[in-house]
């Protein structure tokens, strides 16, 4: 069902059937759901709710902020609660001087919209997303409690082979199926990557769409990265540690074989403590991406463990795992039958809220 108004757009995702948009689900398949345009409501706040332009209070589709998270170099990420629902939503707010590039309306909503045909366990479900009058461009996230892999690493240090094993496996599965949808995430790296223990077990959640870049060519600059992701019209786009060599050459003609170089520096974190070229300047970082081969893990990593990790960090994309599936099942053959660690590695309290 559609209907469009000049004051507001809002897209939510809704179940068929649902065409009163009274019930907003997680991502629906593209071919079981349906988009829904939502007129603006007359009671929603018009502006910031408070005098200093702060969001807090302000409803944004149907959710209302609660409390800022955090601020990237493009925009503000809020918490807020769906009433309707009971349950909290992530909210990402592009800033106002972004918001009003050119075409810059048209390019999120895209974004938004790729990012939304991905409907897996281990990414962050999409809820909605919108353009309000006044030049606030937002997107209502599911709210993922856990800690990013960037936290566990930086608590516990390295992760253990018979623990980070099955872990990555999952996270390539879900980059794997963002690839046979035709999406190349661009951006992978610890922070936007959230563990969560359920019975027993770590599941990854991946984070951030943000610089996402369909197959088709077709991509959209997006929320910087804590770390200092670099986003503009023609400019490179990622995080520099994480950035394969043709994301520095050819940045506009990257493949899904830049995220398998992306998951091998994250594979080689967790399992190294340290990122390959942690201690290069930022400046000489396109350099040793480029020419600088990895440097060799530590020498308590079996030889096996490392020889996969290192293939997935080859210069040549051709040189790499085919697929990010193939990569994340050569890390639990290389690992083998190892037992698991015994001892929770997630403290209580992110574990069970």
């Amino acid at each position: 069902m559609r209907r469009a108004t000049a004051e507001r757009v809002e897209v939510a995702l809704v179940e068929p059937g649902d065409a009163d948009g009274s019930t907003l689900r997680g991502v629906a398949r593209p071919e079981d759901s349906a988009t829904e345009i939502l007129p603006a409501t007359e009671d929603a706040p018009r502006g910031p709710a408070a005098a200093d332009g702060s969001l807090i209070g302000r409803t944004l589709g149907r959710f209302t902020i609660v409390e800022r998270l955090g601020r990237g170099g493009s925009g503000e990420v809020f918490r807020a609660e769906q009433l309707q629902l009971g349950r909290s939503a992530v909210i990402k707010v592009l800033r106002r001087e972004v918001a009003n590039a050119p075409n810059r309306v048209e390019r999120f909503l895209r974004e938004a919209k790729l990012a939304s045909r991905l409907d897996h366990p281990y990414a962050a479900h999409v809820y909605a997303f919108g353009a309000e009058p006044d030049g606030v461009l937002w997107i209502a996230m599911e709210h993922v409690r856990g800690m990013t892999l960037d936290e566990l690493i930086g608590r516990r240090g390295s992760i253990p082979p018979a623990v980070f094993a099955p872990l990555f496996g999952r996270l390539c599965e879900v980059v794997h199926t963002a690839h046979e949808l035709g999406i190349i995430h661009r951006d992978i790296k610890g922070g936007n990557v959230m563990v969560i223990e359920r019975a027993g077990q770590l599941l990854p959640k991946l984070l951030d769409f943000g610089i996402a870049k369909g197959l088709d060519g077709a991509s959209t600059p997006g929320v910087d990265g804590e770390d200092g992701a670099l986003t503009g019209h023609g400019s490179t786009l990622g995080s520099p540690h994480y950035m394969s060599p043709e994301q520095w050459r050819s940045p506009g003609e990257v493949d899904a074989r830049a995220d398998i170089y992306a998951l091998g520096v994250l594979a080689y974190r967790c399992i190294a403590g340290r990122l390959p070229f942690q201690h290069v300047e930022r400046v000489d970082l396109p350099a040793a991406h480029l020419g600088v081969a990895a440097p060799d893990l530590p020498a308590t990593v079996a030889r096996p463990i490392a020889e996969v990790i290192l293939r997935a960090l080859a210069k040549s994309p051709e040189a790499r795992w085919p697929t990010a599936l193939a990569f994340g099942e050569a890390v639990r053959g290389a690992v083998g039958g190892a037992a698991p660690e015994a001892v929770p590695i997630l403290d209580p309290v992110t574990r069970y809220v």
